[in-house]
């Protein structure tokens, strides 16, 4: 069987797109842009201690409540924000106990860190904030309790 002359172009084309797009995917790979951040093991000794955590429910938070604080929070950063920001979900994150804290930093990397930003960290310290309140206060608990 032999190729016609438009036919041999076009498979030229489709290998050079082919090389292209393998190139683009393993220099991805090799940066580490595919793969999901490290799940951060959530602080056991605090989870419904004898203390009950820090926070006034006793340090039980539910899989609903660091949800809905991943999304809000994710709500906030996402897109220009040109009036300012929502400082409601930062001072929710605040509100929750560490095993709470971490929580939320695993949910949101695992649904958002592949959107180009990184972790929840890395989307905090891109953003610009009118308050001190994400680095004076989030940012150094994040660093004690070792969340990347």
């Amino acid at each position: 069987m032999k190729l016609e002359k438009k036919q041999k172009k076009y498979l030229i084309y489709g290998i050079i797109v082919l090389v292209i797009l393998l190139a683009v995917y393993f220099k991805g790979r090799a940066a580490g842009l595919l793969t999901k951040p490290k799940q951060i093991d959530i602080p056991k000794d605090i989870i419904g201690g004898e203390s009950g955590g820090n926070t006034p429910t006793g340090g039980i938070e539910t899989g609903a409540e660091i949800r809905s604080v991943a999304t809000a929070l994710f709500d906030d950063m996402s897109g220009f924000n040109w009036s300012g920001h929502d400082m409601t979900p930062y001072k929710r994150l605040l509100a929750l106990s560490n095993s709470g804290f971490v929580a939320v930093y695993n949910d949101f990397n695992t649904r958002y860190y592949g959107l180009g930003e990184g972790t929840l960290k890395e989307w905090l310290m891109n953003e610009s904030f009118r308050d001190n309140l994400v680095t004076d206060v989030i940012i150094p608990r994040m660093q004690t309790l070792n969340l990347n």
